[in-house]
């Protein structure tokens, strides 16, 4: 498992898990406001999504693909060789990693908070799941993304430039979206 980007083999599995999730925060963004007011509120904001808060965005892509999505691969990715089963049919180790740190990473905080007796521990359980839904919906097709980009990369084929990525995933979002507001 390569984690490096090799010359002339195209992007790395930590940039395309950036460029997923910046879509899927954008997408996360829009459907909230659309939620929470209306969906042309959610659609009007994705310029400034997009524009404004490109700093924040590459941010938190960057913070969760070091912290979250190359472990979560790289521990499935170990699980595959513990086990005996071909990386490139892991598809469903990475999905059920993702799943246990998306636990871990809301379980522990709200457990310690338990401990201490903290204010916002069980009486806020629902917003505590909700993060944990939002961070495996967010990351999940990141860690995917990366794990196909491995699989692609050790078999030789040339993986996509992440301007692609983001490009295509821009364009499948706002089709949503249009979608959403004809429907709607």
């Amino acid at each position: 498992m390569h984690l490096t980007k090799k010359a002339g083999r195209g992007a790395t599995p930590a940039s395309v898990s950036m460029a997923v999730i910046a879509v899927m925060t954008a997408a996360l963004t829009i459907a909230r406001v659309g939620v929470a007011g209306d969906l042309y509120s959610g659609v009007a904001l994705l310029p400034f999504t997009l524009v404004l808060c490109l700093p924040v965005l590459l941010g938190l892509s960057a913070a969760l693909t070091a912290f979250y999505t190359l472990p979560v691969v790289i521990f499935s990715h170990w699980t595959c060789h513990r086990y005996r089963i071909p990386v490139s049919r892991g598809g469903k180790w990475v999905a059920a990693c993702s799943t246990l740190a998306a636990f871990l990473a809301v379980a522990v905080p709200w457990c310690a908070a338990e401990a201490y007796e903290a204010t916002w521990g069980l009486e806020y359980a629902g917003s505590w799941f909700a993060v944990m839904g939002c961070l495996w919906a967010v990351a999940t097709p990141a860690a995917l993304a990366a794990h196909v980009t491995i699989i692609r990369e050790n078999s030789g084929h040339p993986v996509r430039p992440i301007g692609r990525i983001a490009g295509w995933g821009m364009l499948a979002l706002t089709t949503e979206a249009a979608f959403f507001l004809l429907i709607s």
